[in-house]
């Protein structure tokens, strides 16, 4: 098996950070309180922006486990994530 590219790493984590944040049945606002920061930031962390070890650190200690628990695989394929507004659906008239 090749190795893990950084940005594929980055991704996998990001992924099991929301795993673990479902597991623990918080949500971002509560997660983001808990970190002291703000929705939108955990927002980012879990699409895999601003990932840092001192960040993955952090988000550990708020959901209550250990640091390499974020290193695992997640158990769940990834997902697409539609960013903006939804799509217009058009009127029946």
């Amino acid at each position: 098996m090749p190795a893990e590219t950084p940005e594929q790493l980055i991704q996998r984590v990001a992924r099991r950070i929301v795993e673990l944040r479902h597991a623990a049945d918080r949500t971002q606002e509560e997660l983001a309180e808990a970190l002291a920061t703000s929705v939108q930031y955990v927002s980012r962390l879990e699409v895999g922006e601003n990932l840092t070890l001192a960040s993955v650190a952090k988000i550990a200690r708020a959901l209550g486990v250990p640091a390499i628990a974020l290193l695992e695989s997640p158990e769940s394929k990834p997902t697409r994530t539609r960013r903006g507004r939804p799509r217009k659906t058009p009127s029946k008239r």
